[in-house]
């Protein structure tokens, strides 16, 4: 396969690869997650661009309420998941 595309076009290609599977799950995640404040309870849902640009790591999301304006680790809602 090296031989027939090159090496870097091999190396562009998987990283084009990587940004659309890793767009694609933001996108999934954006619109299938709600996420619960621990400050208010409050559950809410996030934009694509909050998914890609706030810190989420293992489910949780650094992020602000829209409600309260705490800015917090904010879980998966209990039915926040399809």
């Amino acid at each position: 396969l090296i031989d027939t595309v090159g090496g870097p076009n091999l190396a562009l290609g998987i990283v084009a690869a990587s940004v659309v599977l890793s767009l694609a799950v933001a996108g999934w995640q954006a619109r299938t997650r709600r996420y619960a404040c621990p400050a208010c309870a409050h559950e809410f849902g996030v934009t694509l661009v909050r998914n890609l640009v706030s810190q989420n790591w293992f489910g949780r999301l650094h992020t602000q309420c829209p409600a309260c304006g705490e800015k917090a680790w904010c879980d998966v809602a209990p039915d926040g998941q399809d």
